[in-house]
């Protein structure tokens, strides 16, 4: 494949030519390769004797001379193919018929690049993106598919990203955000427009993501522009979010308020973190200022705890004296934390003598242990005599402890040396669970030592752990070590987890396994885990197991795995098992799967099956489900469809289902739908929830509405309005 050539520029809305961007892979590639290669050549040239780089040049006059007069006396040859081929566009060709015809057959056109003749024959897209993903090296994957859809016609870019769907689970996200990404270089509003209808699945968000990316890092005047147009909702608040944190590295101001503006959504309190981490890295005091100006709850705790790390990186002093004399404690004490891991990271003995001093009790030993593990990273045997010098008492405890869990990724003896200092108690037992569980590096058999010294009641409850991890490295071993286990709850779990560990790599073995020597109870996650994992590796292998084995309850419950893993796919297919692999009790429970997976695609088709199953609980499930399914991507078609329900109990579970999901994104809407809940009871209470979740997401809009409304009597809006935290 082509691996490098000119790559048109993207035409902003204004018409001004915009400089592509190629990704991390590109600007890898250039730091790593190009600057030694360049140096080699210049190296090389260098080591040219004077006659020789006089021949040499005298050579290439006279080549490039021929040339001259080869095309002056070049007669009446046929035209060859020109230099540089047109400038693609989204436009279609001349060739729309032929093209309409290979995309029908999932064959895409292969545009020609600049200087390049056109390919021949159309581009098999499923296949080239399977063999670019086959790559071993990621910088080769990248670099095939980056080239393959480089070289695609950008008319069929709609079709190749209907065909991400065909690709295996794992490889569609970086093949739709590479398309993403491409398209909008030509159009990224057809792009997003594209990828809205559909539907909620994976590869959509990565289309989303690609093409976002792209049009606010190269033309964000014309980003924003389109953004400001949308409706408040769920989407806009992706996008938004999305460019306050492009935004945050030259005005986080502005990209605060953006954040501030979302409409009714649950704020990502990590977009908050990472805003106040970028602000105070240049300005430490303004983010700060800016951090405390926040309302309290999550996005402020967050937001000052960024603050306090980067301040931390380049002024230690400084952090701590403003992370002391912040007035809440609980504040105060988590931005003391941070203050003191991020300056441990760089001068551990220093952060340690200073956690050393402070007076509280409780945060002395917190900041110890913290400081003590940063320095245990830096410089274990320095870090080590610190915490061995300190004296008897619950300050060394917690800091062997800490030290234990640290050392048990890097240097096991000397964890399991430090692990003896321990006295009995909630440290020691803590200290000897994290290194059962560190599977990478404790031997199994040490393990199970470590494991024999817990108490009886920890056993219990680690032993499903120690099994599962024991199993990653023998399986053997690990069954042998389960089966041996006392009857009860902890062997049963133990050995479940053994079985689903094992399903990793050969699902067939682990699940006959069971069925020999371990019967599930009705209740069991024997075979449902295991399953579940070879379904979605291998579904047509898993289906036909499943079919074989005796009809009852658990074959019912591994038939509708293999039910809800087909709906994803292949829809059709999935609705043949159920119909006719299901038994009628299986199939109410089945329904409510079948339809989330299909809905995700393709709502509209998901909601027709429902409605023509018979009534019962299979048909109100699946309906129910849709509903929601339907208002998280898609709220106004979802409303449209409910509008020609008519009323009834089934309609009334329905609309409760649609306003529950529909609130995260539009609360006054999804209200105003809940109201038309025949049922009153249901009616109340939906209503009161919704109202509830208002509350703790946006408490000025929902107390205005509340006030207002005619939905609760005055002892309801009291009570209401009391309970808001």
């Amino acid at each position: 494949p082509r691996t490098s050539r000119p790559r048109l520029a993207a035409l902003a809305p204004d018409g001004a030519e915009c400089r592509p961007y190629r990704g991390f892979a590109d600007n890898v590639r250039r730091a790593t390769l190009a600057a030694p290669r360049h140096a080699i050549y210049r190296r090389r040239a260098m080591e040219f004797s004077p006659r020789a780089r006089l021949l040499f040049l005298a050579g290439t006059g006279c080549f490039f001379a021929g040339g001259i007069v080869g095309y002056l006396f070049r007669g009446d040859a046929p035209a060859a193919a020109p230099a540089t081929a047109p400038a693609r566009t989204a436009r279609a060709t001349p060739e729309s018929a032929a093209a309409s015809e290979a995309s029908s057959s999932g064959l895409l056109r292969a545009a020609p690049a600049p200087g390049e003749t056109a390919a021949e024959g159309p581009v098999d897209f499923v296949a080239e993106m399977r063999a670019a993903m086959a790559n071993v090296d990621e910088w080769d994957r990248l670099r095939r598919v980056h080239a393959t859809i480089d070289a695609l016609d950008p008319a069929d870019f709609a079709a190749a990203a209907a065909q991400v769907r065909l690709l295996p689970e794992g490889e569609r996200w970086t093949v739709a955000w590479v398309l993403g990404e491409r398209w909008a270089h030509f159009d990224p509003a057809a792009t997003l427009a594209f990828a809205a209808k559909l539907g909620p699945i994976p590869e959509r968000q990565a289309l989303i993501d690609g093409a976002w990316q792209k049009w606010i890092s190269v033309a964000p005047d014309a980003a924003r522009a389109w953004l400001e147009a949308l409706p408040p909702g769920k989407d806009r608040n992706g996008y938004a979010a999305n460019f306050a944190e492009m935004l945050a590295k030259r005005d986080p101001a502005a990209a605060l308020q953006m954040l501030a503006s979302l409409s009714g959504a649950k704020t990502d309190s990590y977009r908050y973190g990472q805003l106040f981490k970028t602000w105070a890295a240049d300005h430490p005091q303004a983010a700060a200022a800016a951090a405390l100006a926040l309302a309290g709850g999550q996005l402020r705790d967050r937001a000052l705890d960024s603050v306090a790390s980067a301040w931390a990186q380049q002024d230690a002093a400084a952090a701590l004296a403003w992370a002391g004399q912040l007035p809440d404690a609980k504040t105060r004490r988590s931005a003391l934390q941070n203050v003191a891991s991020a300056w441990a990271g760089k001068e551990p003995a220093a952060a340690f003598a200073w956690a050393r001093s402070v007076g509280d009790k409780t945060l002395r030993q917190s900041l110890v242990a913290q400081t003590l593990g940063q320095w245990m990273s830096s410089d274990p045997a320095a870090a080590q005599a610190q915490i061995l010098a300190l004296p008897p008492g619950e300050e060394r405890n917690a800091a062997l402890a800490s030290a234990v869990q640290n050392l048990g990724r890097t240097d096991l003896p000397t964890a399991l040396q430090l692990l003896n200092e321990l006295p009995a108690g909630r440290k020691r037992t803590d200290a000897t669970r994290n290194l059962i569980n560190n599977s990478e590096n404790t031997d199994p058999q040490v393990a199970a030592q470590l494991y024999a010294t817990l108490p009886a009641r920890e056993q219990r409850n680690a032993a499903s752990q120690f099994a599962s991890r024991m199993a990653q490295t023998d399986v053997g071993t690990a069954l042998a070590w389960a089966s041996a286990l006392p009857p009860g709850e902890a062997r049963t779990q133990a050995l479940e987890n053994v079985a689903s560990t094992w399903a990793n790599t050969d699902p067939r073995a682990a699940l006959d396994w069971v069925l020999q020597n371990n019967p599930p109870t009705p209740n069991s996650n024997s075979l449902r885990n295991p399953f579940s994992n070879w379904v979605s590796a291998a579904p047509e292998e898993a289906l036909t197991w499943a079919v074989a084995l005796r009809a009852g309850k658990m074959r019912d419950d591994l038939m509708a795995q293999s039910v809800s893993h087909f709906a994803a796919s292949d829809p059709q297919r999935a609705v043949t098992l159920f119909a006719t692999k299901l038994s009628g009790e299986a199939q109410a429970d089945a329904a409510s799967n079948l339809a989330s997976s299909w809905s995700r695609n393709d709502p509209a088709a998901a909601a027709a099956w429902a409605a023509q199953l018979p009534e019962g609980s299979a048909r109100r499930n699946a309906l129910t489900q849709v509903a929601s399914t339907w208002a998280d991507s898609d709220p106004a078609s979802a409303a449209a469809w409910l509008d020609r329900i008519p009323a009834g109990a089934e309609r009334d579970a329905m609309v409760g289902s649609f306003s529950q999901q529909a609130s995260e994104s539009d609360p006054e809407g999804a209200l105003a739908w809940a109201s038309t809940v025949g049922d009153n009871s249901q009616r109340t209470n939906l209503v009161g929830n919704l109202a509830r979740n208002w509350l703790r997401s946006d408490p000025t809009a929902a107390r205005k509405w509340i006030a207002s409304s005619d939905q609760f009597t005055p002892e309801m809006k009291a009570q209401l309005l009391k309970e808001q935290p």
